[in-house]
């Protein structure tokens, strides 16, 4: 299990990594900048 720090984690690139780390297991910190549209995503 590694930690990872992912910016701009509601869309695109970010969005997509964080699911990859969270799905294999990894301890994943985000970084976003409206927390309500990112609860909608997950």
């Amino acid at each position: 299990m590694i930690k990872v720090l992912i910016t701009g984690a509601n869309r695109g690139l970010g969005y997509e990594l964080t699911k990859v780390f969270w799905e294999n297991g990894n301890e994943v910190f985000c970084i976003v900048r409206n927390i309500e549209i990112y609860y909608i995503l997950l």
